[in-house]
């Protein structure tokens, strides 16, 4: 477990992402919010996190939920019965345990560039902190310098550096936390961002 409870949670009306006209559609559950994450080494933040799980048989799947914030566009309420392939209603009174299992379930990876330091968000993959590092470094160093080959240099130098470790427990807090009934078209699974070529390598195991 992340956390011991959740102090302020809203249960949202469903929307509906949009798809093609015929094409059916699955229920998930999306939870997104404030949270406070407490890492001694490293820092003290809040940050924003979003995350999403299946609806399987009339019942969430918390071990099934991946960090991720929809960008598709969405309608409000749920679909046509009609195009249906299963319902869900989230009971006000059943949503902070869901919520509750959604984050116990997920399983987080921060990252920390110690030089800058700057850590990243819940559920932000290392592509997406790679390419908010660069956005820093260009009004930073990098800004500082004409040489190509040296904005290349400290680039190349602060990726290679970041370090990596799972997100252990009490270490994230819920704030304030959203869920709802999300209809997703029937056979689509969030994905994480593609890799930005700009800053590449692995992340170093935190010791």
């Amino acid at each position: 477990m992340y956390h011991a409870g959740v102090p302020v949670i809203v249960v949202q009306p469903p929307q509906t992402l949009l798809a093609p006209e015929g094409v059916r559609v699955t229920p998930w559950v999306e939870l997104s919010g404030v949270v406070a994450v407490r890492i001694a080494e490293w820092c003290e933040q809040e940050s924003w996190l979003a995350a999403t799980a299946p609806v399987v048989a009339g019942q969430v799947q918390p071990a099934r939920a991946v960090p991720w914030t929809p960008r598709h566009a969405r309608l409000p309420g749920a679909p046509p019965p009609a195009r249906l392939a299963a319902s869900f209603s989230l009971a006000a009174a059943d949503a902070e345990a869901v919520a509750s299992e959604i984050l116990a379930a997920l399983r987080l990876t921060m990252y920390w560039q110690p030089e800058l330091r700057v850590a990243s968000r819940p559920g932000e993959s290392l592509p997406a902190f790679r390419k908010r590092l660069l956005a820093a470094l260009r009004d930073g160093p990098l800004a500082r310098s004409e040489d190509s080959a040296t904005r290349a240099e400290v680039a190349a130098r602060l990726a290679h550096a970041i370090v990596a470790r799972p997100l252990a427990a009490g270490e994230l807090v819920p704030r304030r936390l959203a869920i709802g009934t999300v209809y997703y078209p029937e056979g689509f699974e969030p994905a994480p961002p593609p890799e930005d070529l700009m800053l590449t390598g692995v992340a170093r195991p935190w010791r």
